[in-house]
């Protein structure tokens, strides 16, 4: 029997985000104020987060899976 510890399924990138990153939020406000808040001054000032990815993983082990190129293998 091997003393192996099982690979997580789930890895996270070597940088990891520091303590102002978010996955998950609960909303306290109302679908009314979120519109209210996001008014097209904002909206034009908005940045996007820096997304982080992992290097390795087996989501980018599938190759072209994004790239929306037609899969190799056997024709009909």
């Amino acid at each position: 029997m091997s003393s192996r510890r099982p690979t997580p399924v789930h890895q996270h990138p070597k940088d990891i985000p520091g303590p102002d990153s978010v996955s998950h939020a609960e909303l306290n406000q109302t679908h009314e104020a979120v519109l209210e808040y996001w008014t097209a001054e904002r909206m034009a000032e908005a940045k996007p987060r820096e997304l982080r990815l992992p290097g390795e993983g087996p989501r980018l082990e599938q190759g072209d899976a994004d790239t929306g190129k037609p899969e190799s293998g056997p024709s009909d």
